[in-house]
């Protein structure tokens, strides 16, 4: 794991309550109660906005933090609101054990903390602080096969896109559930978002539902059918569509 990484065991009550999460030494799975990790209306995975402090984290070990609200929808469908009690969060393909994670489940796993830059090719930037889970950890509990070198994130607005395997493995990406100090909400991608290190906005799927483990390195995603990079990696460049009346890019 990268030393830049400060992993930390904590509970999502931690993370509703807008305290910024305290470091530990070893790593530790959180453990949530499933009714105060799916909460919001109608059965919705929304955070209760009066489990919500006001603030949010602004700064995060003497870095400073860009307010999570100034972060534009390039979303190709607005808002999503997963079902609390249906959701699952699938790994299929080539692995040795598909799973179909509860919202809980995936938060029982060790957590992780790391201040990341999102890069949008429209040309803006910010800081947060991510909490989340490392995608390898989810791999390792479904057993990666080794033919493997794709991974398609695949979210509940019908958006697609990829990752090469190695990348995720050697940058330690995280499948975030929080940004700021602060459970994710519709807005914003809840359940979870990947918070794609290094590459530009729109390899960041938000709303993500799937995660397919595959031998597709020219796979394309929603944005990469319509011209941009497969590869995404900021300062490579990326291709721009070919229409410009195309709806505003993905972050």
């Amino acid at each position: 794991m990268m030393t830049c990484c400060l992993v930390v065991g904590f509970s999502l009550l931690a993370c509703l309550s807008g305290a910024p999460p305290e470091p530990a030494d070893t790593v530790t799975g959180a453990t949530v109660d499933a009714a105060s990790a799916a909460t919001g209306q109608q059965g919705r995975l929304a955070a209760n906005p009066r489990q919500l402090q006001p603030a949010e984290v602004s700064d995060y070990q003497g870095q400073s933090l860009s307010p999570r609200a100034a972060l534009p929808d390039n979303s190709i469908a607005g808002p999503q609101y997963p079902d609390a009690v249906h959701y699952r969060l699938r790994i299929s393909g080539l692995v040795d054990r598909p799973l179909a994670l509860r919202y809980e489940e995936v938060l029982a796993f060790p957590v992780v903390n790391k201040v990341i830059t999102l890069n949008c090719v429209e040309g803006w930037s910010a800081d947060l602080l991510w909490t989340g889970v490392l995608l390898e950890n989810l791999l390792q509990a479904a057993g990666w096969q080794e033919t493997a070198d794709t991974l398609i994130f695949v979210c509940l607005d019908g958006y697609e896109t990829t990752m090469e395997l190695a990348w995720a493995l050697e940058r330690d990406i995280i499948l975030a559930w929080a940004t700021n100090g602060l459970a994710l909400e519709p807005w914003n991608g809840a359940p979870f978002q990947v918070a794609a290190e290094e590459k530009w906005g729109y390899k960041w799927a938000k709303w993500v539902t799937e995660i397919r483990v595959v031998r597709e390195p020219d796979y394309r995603g929603y944005w990469e059918r319509r011209g941009f990079s497969v590869d995404g990696t900021v300062g490579w460049g990326y291709s721009q569509p070919a229409d410009d009346n195309q709806p505003a890019i993905r972050n």
